[in-house]
């Protein structure tokens, strides 16, 4: 009787089990389609290229701030605090706006509109299309595979992408690889060198006579700075040797001084005065 029991309250257990995992696997799946169901509600319009302050999306509750290339899906509200600024692009027209807080925008269709608020500010040149560009993902190619070119029919100055050559299959063999001989100089190469060579040898002869020129200048200035103190001296020694000449033709002879005669006195033992006796010997 226990075991009966025992099995009978297992097996119920499990049943528990597998009902409340079921129940789990559908509640899943709804919230997939739901995510999946609002994804296609609503369509990214634009996203954020700069940020300023806060700003949070209003059905965040832990108001977790708006980061730079974040996505703006359509009919979404976006908070703005006191001091906030943001800038936002919208991708169908390329338009940039300017979200100053406080306020409360909503981002529609084709432009935002505040709630409550500054009104979003135009910035940047509005652009100008011309028609509708269609991008196909299966021509999409890298940076690597797009050439620029510039053989626009209508305005050569417009660049144009054109692409590459698509690169061969792996399955194909791989060309084998030349090796380049060394290169081998030609006519026009020696012919180079000759005339290098023979402009060298001429500044060199050129730079040779320079120095030979200046060598025989200074030998040329010596030699005449020599010749002029020869002279000099040689002037010398003829005015020495004319000026001993008129010393020998007119020679100098001493003259004797005269005497002073004294005051006239007589002289008693000859009866003839001094000065008469002085002046005769002067005589």
């Amino acid at each position: 009787m226990v075991g009966a029991s025992f099995n009978s309250a297992a097996g119920s257990n499990m049943q528990q089990h597998r009902k409340t995992g079921l129940v789990l696997v559908v509640v899943l799946l709804l919230c997939l389609c739901f995510g999946f169901v609002l994804a296609k509600s609503a369509p990214i319009v634009g996203m954020v290229t700069e940020t300023q302050g806060l700003a949070y999306w209003q059905n965040d509750s832990k108001k977790n701030r708006v980061q730079e290339l974040a996505e703006l899906p359509e009919n979404a509200k976006l908070v703005l605090t006191q001091g906030s600024k943001l800038t936002v692009v919208y991708l169908a027209s390329g338009q940039q706006y300017e979200l100053n807080g406080p306020g409360l925008v909503q981002f529609k269709n084709t432009k935002p509109i505040a709630m409550n608020g500054m009104p979003p500010k135009t910035i940047g040149a509005t652009p100008v299309l011309t028609e509708k560009i269609k991008i196909d993902p299966k021509n999409v190619q890298t940076a690597a595979q797009t050439l620029v070119s510039t053989e626009a029919k209508e305005d050569p100055n417009l660049p144009v992408a054109v692409a590459a050559p698509s690169p061969p299959p792996p399955s194909a063999p791989m060309p084998p690889r030349m090796i380049s001989p060394s290169p081998v100089p030609s006519s026009s190469a020696a012919a180079t060198d000759a005339i290098a060579a023979a402009e060298a040898r001429a500044r060199m002869e050129a730079y040779q006579a320079a120095q030979q020129a200046i060598m025989a200048a200074r030998q040329a200035e010596s030699a005449a700075s020599a010749s002029a103190s020869m002279q000099a001296e040689r002037e010398a020694a003829r005015a020495e040797a004319e000026a001993a000449q008129s010393a020998a033709k007119d020679p100098v002879t001493d003259i004797a001084p005269k005497p002073e005669c004294p005051l006239p006195t007589k002289d008693d033992s000859t009866g003839q005065s001094e000065v008469a006796a002085c002046r005769k010997s002067e005589d």
